[in-house]
Formats: structure tokens, C-alpha cells, sequence
């Protein structure tokens, strides 16, 4: 994560490449899940004109997921009945203290 994605702005881009070739072309609802849970998160994909990007409903994500810059979330399309579901990876970023500490 960058800080844009989970401060401030709480927008996360997501590549053009990707985003022309699985989610619709129009703004809609995603819904984004946990690897494993239950809990499912409604996030708006924003789509304006070749920029597409998750901004509604992604600052609850970020903020009870406790994402911090450095981390990866790594998004798994699955089928849905209606919409576009992601389960969701979070790699979190390792904090290594120096040997010296």
C-alpha cells in the first residue's frame, strides 16, 4: 500500500490493464472479503474515463484490515451471482528491528 490508499484520500488505483479486462467499464459495486471469513466489505469502483479506482467503502476496509504503507493486499477474483466479488490477501509488511536494538 501507498499512503493515498490509506490515508487521507482512502482511494486504491487499480491498473488499467486489469480493470479493462475483469470489472465492468461502468462505476459499480465491488464487494471485497477476507481470505477465510465471512464478512463482506460493498466498495464503489469508481470508473472515470481510463482511470478506475475503489473509493466508497474502502476506507472501512483499509482502517479495520489495518493496512499500512508497505503492505500488499492481493485480490482473487471469484464467480458472483450478481457483481464482482475479491477475496482478499493481506500480506502484512514485516517491521525488523536492527540487530543493534
Amino acid at each position: 500500500m501507498v499512503p493515498s490508499c490509506i490515508s487521507k484520500r482512502f482511494y486504491l488505483t487499480i491498473p488499467i490493464v486489469f480493470s479493462i479486462q475483469y470489472l465492468p467499464r461502468i462505476s459499480s459495486r465491488v464487494l471485497l472479503q477476507l481470505n477465510g471469513k465471512e464478512r463482506t466489505w460493498p466498495i464503489h469502483c469508481l470508473v472515470q474515463g481510463n482511470s478506475v479506482g475503489f473509493s466508497s467503502g474502502w476506507k472501512e476496509f483499509a482502517q479495520y484490515n489495518q493496512l499500512n504503507v508497505g503492505d500488499v493486499c492481493i485480490f482473487e477474483m471469484l464467480e458472483a451471482q450478481e457483481g464482482v466479488l475479491m477475496v482478499v490477501h493481506i500480506n502484512k509488511i514485516q517491521k525488523i528491528m536492527p540487530p543493534w536494538l
